[in-house]
């Protein structure tokens, strides 16, 4: 009863606080007696499953109407000048955008899951237009000076290339904390990239380049799939988004069942039992995988995949030899290999004809003459 209190009456008082916002790159100051081995201690690996034990696949989302239909915001007769402006928005808002209507103008809400909500929001100051998630997060003992897990693991990956970038933080409540980070321009990759090699080749060069930087800098995603990168088609730039399912890596691996089953390696579905739990553990590798089954989607042009039907496939170019023919499906069949220690490694990848060698032809060209014409046009 005593602990129920004190979070209640610390609730409270944060309600009557300013929010303190501090930028992404502003580094984190560890304790003298800290250790990076800390990152990897058993404690974070077992906490962290409670934080995100659910499936993506099981993730609940819905629409900016459905969620906004309990408990939006309502007019009175005390609201100040700028909270009314916010509710004759078509976007309403809830209790907790009301915290930060002083620094951004709400415009839509995108993703309602367990533990997070995420929203398209322009910044007052700059108008620059940014993607604001609120994060629910209740392990006190993952934070580091008071910064979440989450925070940490983004902040470990400023400037690294291809991954989404941090502009700044707030707690907004004691359990509740906000990320805010641009707002990428997005087109569905597999509509951006067919039928061109040379597009295909760029997608799969960038994503690589991405993971390679976030596994360098001591980041396993875990959740690599075709809804976790933006893909601009008129800079031809990629990034790879949403980090609540990232770890800091463990020598020991991970046994979190986390992540999309569609994307789940064999060395991740294999081992899962009736109870779903993990018998045995996996690697930053699975995140590699997962690239292989995007581009395994991206050459076969459907998003309708089974793990059966990959090894069929897969076995079928080994039998034909397809892959000596075709340095995409080489790529591909070194990628998806159900071995870990047999697959190709990322910067075997990156050295990979496929990836250095395809150069765009006629028809990439007509398709790009036709997009900047297009662009160009007022």
């Amino acid at each position: 009863m005593a602990a129920i209190v004190a979070r209640w009456k610390k609730f409270i008082a944060f309600q009557h606080q300013p929010i303190e916002w501090r930028s992404g790159s502003e580094p984190i100051v560890y304790p003298d007696d800290w250790k990076e081995g800390d990152l990897h201690s058993e404690c974070e690996e077992v906490t962290q499953d409670d934080h995100a034990s659910h499936t993506a696949s099981e993730e609940t989302e819905s629409q900016v109407s459905s969620y906004y239909s309990s408990d939006s915001a309502s007019e009175s007769e005390s609201a100040t000048d700028l909270e009314l402006d916010a509710l004759k928005h078509p976007c309403e808002v809830d209790q907790l955008v009301w915290r930060v209507l002083d620094r951004y103008e709400p415009l839509e809400m995108v993703l309602n899951k367990l533990g997070r909500k995420v929203h398209f929001m322009r910044r007052r100051e700059t108008g620059q237009i940014c993607v604001v998630t609120f994060h629910q997060d209740m392990h006190d003992a993952l934070r580091v000076q008071n910064v979440p897990r989450e925070v940490r693991i983004i902040q470990a990956l400023n400037g690294a290339p291809h991954v989404a970038q941090l502009l700044e933080w707030a707690f907004v409540e004691p359990d509740l904390f906000i990320t805010v980070t641009p707002c990428y321009a997005n087109f569905p990759v597999m509509h951006a990239v067919l039928p061109h090699r040379f597009l295909m080749a760029k997608v799969m060069r960038q994503l690589l380049e991405g993971i390679a930087a976030m596994h360098e800098r001591g980041v396993v995603h875990r959740d690599i799939a075709l809804q976790n990168i933006t893909w601009d088609p008129i800079k031809e730039e990629l990034n790879i988004i949403d980090f609540d399912c990232a770890a800091f890596d463990r020598l020991t691996g991970f046994k979190s069942n986390v992540g999309r089953d569609l994307y789940f390696a064999p060395e991740m579905s294999d081992a899962i039992n009736h109870s779903q739990e993990l018998v045995v553990s996996y690697d930053k590798r699975v995140d590699e995988y997962a690239a292989g089954i995007i581009f395994y989607m991206m050459l076969r042009n459907t998003t309708h995949v089974s793990r059966n039907g990959v090894r069929k496939f897969l076995k079928r170019v080994r039998k034909h030899k397809k892959g000596a023919k075709d340095p995409a499906l080489d790529l591909l069949e070194k990628m998806l290999r159900y071995e870990k220690k047999e697959r190709i490694t990322i910067a075997e990848a990156l050295r990979h004809p496929f990836l250095t060698e395809t150069k765009p032809d006629e028809a990439y060209l007509e398709f790009r003459k036709e997009l900047n014409e297009a662009m160009s046009q007022p």
